[in-house]
This record gives C-alpha cells, structure tokens and sequence, in this order.
C-alpha cells in the first residue's frame, strides 16, 4: 500500500485542481504511479494569488464525499 499524505486534489477549494475533471486526471496518475490512497488535504487558512481561502470543514468533508463517488 502506497498512501499521498498530502494532497491538494479537490477542485475549486485552494489553488489546486480547477474543476471535477482535472481532479479525476490526478487520482487517474495516482493510480498509475502505485498510489492506493490519497488524503486530501486542503489549507483550512491560506494566502494564494491575494486571496485567503478560509475552507470551512464540512466543506471538505462534503467534496471528499463527492469526489470518492466517480
């Protein structure tokens, strides 16, 4: 077993994948590379290009739900 400690892999919450189908493209090359589980891992508070991501929790849990159903 091959686990991505971290990961920036959910779209549209920090500067990571732009929507669904980058985030599909990436877990695809997880799986090509040997990779069996990703933690994703957003910044809960982060400064990027002048905007501060502020991701509450339940955000995160619902697109980790979302993403593990493609």
């Amino acid at each position: 077993m091959i686990v991505d400690i971290h990961n920036h892999i959910l779209y549209e919450l920090d500067g990571g994948p732009q929507n669904q189908n980058e985030t599909i493209l990436l877990a695809k090359q997880a799986v090509a590379s040997g990779i069996s589980h990703v933690i994703a891992t957003p910044h809960h508070k982060h400064l990027h290009n002048g905007h501060v991501y502020g991701i509450d929790p339940s955000t995160i849990i619902f697109m980790v739900e979302k993403v593990n159903q493609y």
